[in-house]
């Protein structure tokens, strides 16, 4: 039942995607962004009133990937390559890895919240950390190159129309890749947590292995964004994706222990 929501988060997330990269072409990262996080944290502070009702839970899943389907990585990525010619590929990778700081903070942080304080109140700290972290460091620091922003001067020899992209192997093979990972990555977040405890690991120390993740993903993504910079990037995705493809294996295994750590690490080599 909890998995569905995630499913249809996701499936409201791939129909919603097209509109919100049109908001960004049409108004700007700042523009889009800023509203996106205060109604995302609003939607968030909303799980707090959840009922028993399956409905509900579902409801607002899909009022979740509404609000927030802005706030994805392509938001951000978008500034990144905008501003970065050389060294893009250190760049996103230093952005991107604010998704591992994430994932290393909030398990703990939502373990400890939930423990003394109840799950309500832990969905209120998560909603805090959204409008009262993410939305002042976006307000300060995002901008983009005036060449972006409404009405900014874009010359039709820098990239290929809309039309061309989608008509081309090369976008059809990365949208197929990216729909795969995505099940990937998807799958094991949803369930990390809960496949330890059901081989009987406290819920902390759980929580504490999918920090680990976290903690993988921002040094896996600095030294890819290095090495992006520098070798054939299929080659380097291609050699780290074997790492979830064992850390899978592993975990299939029944591992709980030590070797379960490895495998997540070994996941979020891949990630």
């Amino acid at each position: 039942d909890m998995s569905l929501a995630r499913t249809l988060m996701s499936i409201a997330i791939i129909l919603l995607s097209p509109l919100a990269g049109t908001l960004l072409d049409r108004y700007g990262v700042r523009r889009v962004l800023i509203p996106s996080i205060v109604f995302f944290g609003i939607a968030i502070a909303g799980l707090s009133l959840m009922t028993g009702s399956l409905v509900h839970y579902y409801a607002m899943y899909l009022l979740m990937a509404l609000a927030g389907v802005c706030t994805t990585p392509a938001s951000y990525s978008r500034v990144v390559v905008a501003w970065f010619d050389a060294h893009r590929g250190l760049a996103l990778g230093m952005a991107l890895a604010g998704i591992g700081v994430g994932t290393a903070v909030i398990p703990p942080f939502v373990q400890l919240l939930t423990a003394n304080l109840g799950w309500r109140l832990a969905f209120l700290g998560i909603a805090a950390l959204v409008i009262l972290v993410s939305l002042p460091a976006v307000a300060a620091w995002i901008s983009e190159p005036a060449k972006l922003l409404p009405g900014g001067a874009v010359r039709e020899e820098e990239g290929f129309s809309f039309r061309e992209s989608i008509a081309s192997r090369q976008f059809l093979f990365i949208a197929i890749s990216f729909l795969l990972l995505g099940i990937m990555s998807g799958g094991i977040l949803a369930h990390l947590v809960p496949l330890l405890t059901d081989r009987g690991v406290e819920p902390a120390v759980a929580a504490s292995v999918a920090s680990l993740l976290g903690v993988t993903l921002i040094g896996a993504r600095l030294l890819t964004g290095y090495l992006l910079d520098r070798y054939y990037a299929p080659v380097v995705v291609a050699i780290f994706l074997s790492g979830p493809v064992i850390g899978v294996l592993i975990l299939m295994s029944g591992a709980a222990g030590a070797p379960a750590i490895l495998a997540v690490v070994l996941v979020g080599l891949g990630i």
